[in-house]
């Protein structure tokens, strides 16, 4: 989409509005018009200036040519570049609509239109996203949804969630609008054809190519029809089908369609338009695969003043050339150059990550952050290669990855926590209609329904949409509620640098920083990174590269956990994913052992129990050589006062809550929690053990002031266990990540009565706690949570993100600790893991890493194999 198409539709605004004025009024407006069909638009930004000043003096504020002129030079404004006299020119125009007319009128809706498309030219998103959403309400509302202008809306919308990378949304609207336009223009239609482009770029971003050029050759056969040859129009499909050439490697036929673009963009306007400079912008980057760099630097260069002086530093498409002037220098390996625009890039895109996390919804944001984090990563990628010339760059490595890491993460607990500290009884309202619309969605997708009729399945399905949208729609509500009070901090905003890490660590204690490193254009070369710092780390952090991460991920991992499943003796995966860290860590201390070892893991590390890596030199396994410690990110260290922590947590363990599930084919469940019960009361704890039905999946979401909570039962993640009923979806078909994971919790339902021997039990769907349904328990004052389950550690990994599973969820809901599992337990050895676990937690008054630990080496006297004593982890925040 180009700058243009975004106002075609706007000279059609009053159109008849001609009458209200005398006739030099006319004449002025006339001549603008007339100027900037003709593509003059210094002339029609003259005339259209000369009525503006005499309808100023001659009318008052309510007077319908107010709306007409200001429309009419507004939009020239746009078209020049000078969006910041258009936007002014566009408030007053809204507000005057919302005096005269009224915040439900479809005018006042078109005022809030023009303002939002002058924000997406400028780049601001965040303000851009509730104007939109408000017009399309407003038109909705007055059942004005056929109708070209609804669809402009709707175009609109469809190519900012495009532009942050959330294109399931992007392409709904598109093809509505698609839909829409060609009922009520035709297929013929400019309008029609403009929607035809905009779905062809979106299917290029989705790597659809052959509907893409489909797409494009149908928008460019209409805009030759209609507009010719010569039009921006038709020169703006010639960028995007060359664009699309590009992305396959088609050089040469790209090259000739951009040049025919260029020419036709340079006469219409001239060399210092945005749309000119993206169009440069494209041939430059043909030119670098030809190894022509000198000119596509030239034309990089050419582009970024053009964006600088049109658009503005912080505009995307300003950062997203520096972006390729940085790919640029790299490939010609002029790194200190290459550096520098990468910097910048890094900074600009975070920035935009803190304008626009307060007005997106979960699922906007997760979408949003696959897509930018695709900077991030080439920065990533290239720092480590430079880092070899220049090793000083890996602190910026690292010092990005604290404050990217875990974004998403750290911003639903902040949500959290600034709802439960706020005062504000209708922000807690709104907190509480979101939980109740996320528990109706998460039970139609457990649903049973084998027994229901076509018709009601249909029914559900639809309700299942209605919901979503309710959710993502009340999720922007509470976001804007909390960014008015001041109460929203969006993302890591607190600054930390390496040498804060290096500074919170002790003598012998040591932190390690892992990244996954994947390559877009050659995804058999991904890479990990290990990032490693001392306290006597000086200069910069000690880096060691994994280039094998293709084979980490796959032949590697397949052969450690069919190790486990089979309880064959491991001699592969040490040497695999610790080996080269541990030659490196042989360096400091010269074969010692650090009192601690703090390891942020990524991408395959999050799969993995280091605890259970058998070191084939010595026979031992990494828990009888290392003290490990998992953190979701490395800036707990610098809030987390560990040795106090280790000496009190137990003291903190005060009100306990016991729940488990034996029904579920689980009969050592009941012996645990006895075991366990028995342990804390004897210490003088307060405890509640709930078995069956009543642990029950009600009482946990209204439970609260329980510092530990220890579940025994059933944890699931893609698959649920073999003896259930049939869900609505199964959950590896279910979009959401954390609803595809969760706990069964209450009792069994007995499926044959007839007789008690020939009874089967199966899994009550009823019951399902899902991922998605824990992040709204109350455990905030939780230091503890103890998932005795299988697979309890299990969800999807998300680069920079962690797991998005139960781990996740029980964090967001205030848990500050958390044990467990990483693969299917044995339930015997379970209940003799937890056992030794709370004994030394309690009576030892051990930390929970250290309890773990050692709960470990005594349950390695029964069962030697890490089948069976290593699939739990414990992981603070």
């Amino acid at each position: 989409m180009n700058f243009r198409q975004f106002f075609l539709f706007f000279s059609l605004i009053y159109c008849n509005s001609g009458q209200l004025f005398s006739q030099d009024w006319k004449f002025y407006s006339k001549q603008a018009e007339k100027n900037y069909v003709a593509g003059e638009l210094q002339q029609a930004v003259f005339w259209a200036e000369k009525a503006t000043v005499e309808v100023r003096s001659k009318f008052d504020s309510q007077n319908p040519a107010y709306s007409f002129v200001f429309d009419n030079l507004a939009k020239i404004y746009v078209e020049i570049g000078e969006y910041e006299q258009a936007e002014k020119l566009y408030i007053e125009t809204k507000d005057n609509r919302k005096t005269v007319l009224g915040e439900n009128h479809l005018d006042y809706a078109t005022a809030l239109d023009n303002l939002a498309l002058v924000y997406q030219m400028m780049g601001n998103y965040a303000k851009a996203t509730p104007i939109l959403l408000i017009s399309k309400e407003i038109r909705e509302q007055n059942a004005s949804t056929l109708h070209p202008d609804y669809a402009h809306t709707l175009d609109n919308l469809a190519f900012l969630y495009e532009q942050l990378g959330i294109y399931e949304k992007a392409a709904a609207f598109y093809w509505q609008s698609k839909e829409i336009k060609a009922q009520i223009l035709g297929k013929k239609s400019t309008d029609y054809a403009n929607t035809l482009h905009n779905l062809a770029e979106l299917c290029m971003q989705q790597q659809k190519y052959e509907q893409a050029e489909n797409l494009y050759q149908e928008c460019l056969k209409i805009t030759q029809k209609v507009e010719g040859k010569k039009s921006n129009s038709y020169a703006t499909t010639l960028d995007g089908l060359a664009a699309l050439y590009v992305k396959q490697k088609k050089y040469a036929q790209a090259k000739q369609l951009i040049e025919e673009s260029i020419a036709i963009t340079e006469k219409i306007y001239d060399k210092f338009h945005p749309d000119y400079a993206l169009n440069i912008n494209t041939l430059a980057y043909i030119l670098s695969k030809e190894k022509a760099y000198h000119k596509a630097e030239a034309l990089y260069q050419e582009s970024l003043a053009i964006l600088e002086q049109r658009l503005g530093k912080h505009h995307t498409y300003y950062t997203n050339t520096l972006f390729q002037l940085a790919m640029l220098y790299e490939e010609q390996e002029n790194y200190p150059k290459a550096e520098k625009y990468y910097l910048l890039v890094n900074q600009k895109k975070h920035e935009q990550l803190l304008k626009l996390f307060p007005v997106l919804s979960e699922v906007e944001k997760l979408s949003f952050y696959k897509n930018i984090k695709h900077f991030f990563n080439t920065f990533n990628a290239f720092a480590i290669k430079y880092s070899k010339e220049n090793p000083k760059i890996l602190c910026k490595v690292l010092e990005n990855q604290l404050a990217i890491k875990g974004m998403l993460f750290v911003n639903s607990q902040k949500l959290r926590r600034a709802i439960n500290s706020s005062q504000d009884s209708s922000l807690v309202n709104i907190f509480f209609e979101l939980k109740a619309q996320k528990e109706k969605l998460a039970n139609i997708f457990y649903t049973d329904t084998k027994q229901f009729r076509q018709v009601l399945q249909q029914q559900l399905e639809q309700e299942k949409q209605t919901l979503e949208a309710n959710i993502d729609k009340i999720e922007k509500k509470l976001a804007e509620k909390l960014a008015n009070n001041n109460l929203q901090v969006a993302t890591n905003q607190e600054v930390a640098s390496w040498e804060d890490i290096q500074k919170s660590l002790a003598t012998n204690e040591l932190f390690v920083e892992l990244l996954r490193i994947p390559n877009e254009d050659n995804l058999q070369s991904l890479s990990y990174t290990a990032l490693i710092v001392t306290a006597e780390t000086k200069q910069f952090p000690i880096c060691v590269q994994l280039n094998n991460g293709e084979e980490l991920e796959k032949a590697a991992l397949r052969f450690y956990k069919y190790s486990l499943i089979d309880q064959r003796t491991d001699n592969e995966s040490y040497n695999q994913y610790w080996l080269p860290i541990r030659k490196v860590l042989d360096i400091f201390l010269e074969k010692q052992a650090f009192s601690k070892i703090y390891i942020c893991p990524d991408g395959v590390y999050n799969q993995i129990n280091f605890n259970g890596l058998l070191n084939p030199e010595t026979g031992n396994y990494l828990v009888e050589e290392q003290n490990i410690y998992l953190l979701t990110n490395g800036k707990d260290l610098l809030t987390k006062k560990l040795q106090e922590e280790e000496n009190n947590f137990a003291v903190s363990l005060q009100n306990c809550v016991l729940l488990g599930c034996p029904e579920y084919d689980l009969p050592a469940a009941e012996t645990e929690l006895k075991q366990i019960d028995s342990i804390l009361t004897k210490n003088n704890r307060k405890t509640t053990i709930l078995l069956n039905e009543n642990a029950s999946k009600e009482f946990l979401k209204n439970m609260q002031g329980v510092s530990l909570l220890h579940l025994a039962t059933h944890g699931f993640f893609d698959k649920l266990p073999t003896n259930s009923t049939s869900p609505t979806k199964n959950p590896e078909n279910i979009t959401h990540p954390l609803l595809r994971c969760g706990l069964v919790l209450g009792s069994a339902k007995t499926t044959d009565k007839t007789a008690e021997k020939t009874a089967t039990k199966t899994i009550n769907t009823d019951q399902i706690l899902t991922a998605y349904e824990a992040v709204n328990l109350h455990l905030s004052d939780t230091k503890l949570v103890v998932l005795s389950a299988c697979e309890t550690g299990a969800g999807e990994i998300h680069d920079g993100e962690g797991i998005y599973g139960l781990q996740r969820a029980f964090f967001v809901a205030g848990a500050n600790t958390l044990l467990m599992s990483l693969w299917k337990v044995n339930d015997r050895a379970t209940q003799l893991l937890m056992q030794a676990f709370y004994e030394n937690l309690i009576q030892e008054k051990y930390s929970p890493q250290v309890a773990l630990k050692k709960a470990q080496q005594k349950l390695r006297e029964k069962y030697q194999h890490p089948y069976f004593w290593a699939a739990f982890v414990v992981v603070g925040k």
